[in-house]
Formats: C-alpha cells, structure tokens, sequence
C-alpha cells in the first residue's frame, strides 16, 4: 500500500526505488556540456514547482484546492518515472536507440494508478475521478509533445 504525504512532507522519502544496483539515473546528460541532472532531483524540483502553480484561488466545487495542489504535485512527482528504465538510460548515456526507450506512457500509466488510488480516497464522485485521472494522464502522456484535440487520438501518437 502507498502512503500519502503532504506537499510540505520531505520528498525525497514519498517513493523508493531499490534496484539492488548503485546505477545514478538521469533525467537529463550531456557529456559534452554542463547538463547533468539526476532523474531523483529532477523529479523533486518539477514536483515542487508545480505545487506552487495551484494558487489558493484556484477552486472547483468538488474538488479541495489542497486536493488538487497534492495531486498536481504528483502528476509532477511522476510525469518522467518512466526515465528509471534501462532502455531509457542506454538511450541517454550510450545513445543506443530502442523503441522501449520512450518514458511518457509508463508514466502516465503510473500517475493515472497513484492519483486514482490517491484521489479514491478523497473525493466521492467516481466520474470526475476518472475525468479528472484521465487528463492528468493525457498531461503526462503528451508532456513532450502538443497538447491539443487535433490528433489527440490518431493511432500513431498512442505507439510511438
């Protein structure tokens, strides 16, 4: 079972990862340049930061605005997990290219079970569970891409 904090709780202990190796994943690498942020750092500070977007102003009759600032939080928290897989990091480090080094659908799959498990718990309509879970993973899916109706559910943008 997952337990919750809140977004003021130490973040680096809300998810743990252990693979029995000392591997540093990374979000982003550039050997050549100054651009090398590990994957845990970078999933801590777009967490963080998308918390803050959620003024307290920001109100939806069903939905707290603490709610959806913890939600958004991990929307943030696991929009680039997917970035842990091996395939990725080869990618990244050894630019040994796969049709498995794609991250957004693994993440949006794994945001869309935490916030439905997480959400479950704290709002009662079922329907805007699932309305609100399904953007939060249409968010996530298309993070790198346009986020727009046009296309939206063209085959080639769901296998790439």
């Amino acid at each position: 079972m997952i337990k919750y904090w809140s977004v003021n709780a130490p973040i680096f202990y809300h998810l743990t990862f252990y693979r029995g190796d000392c591997m540093e994943y990374y979000a982003h690498y550039d050997e050549g340049g100054d651009e090398k942020q590990l994957l845990k750092e970078h999933l801590c500070s777009v967490a963080k930061l998308t918390a803050t977007q959620i003024l307290p102003c920001v109100k939806f009759n069903e939905i707290d605005s603490l709610i959806l600032k913890e939600a958004v939080y991990w929307m943030g928290y696991t929009h680039d997990i997917g970035k842990y897989s091996t395939y990725f990091q080869n990618y990244l480090l050894y630019e040994k290219n796969s049709e498995l080094k794609e991250h957004a659908h693994i993440s949006a799959c794994y945001a869309y079970n935490l916030l439905n498990d997480f959400l479950g718990n704290k709002i009662k309509d079922e329907d805007l569970i699932k309305i609100f879970i399904f953007f939060c993973y249409l968010s996530i899916r298309l993070h790198h891409a346009s986020l727009r109706m046009k296309g939206l559910f063209d085959e080639n943008v769901w296998y790439k």
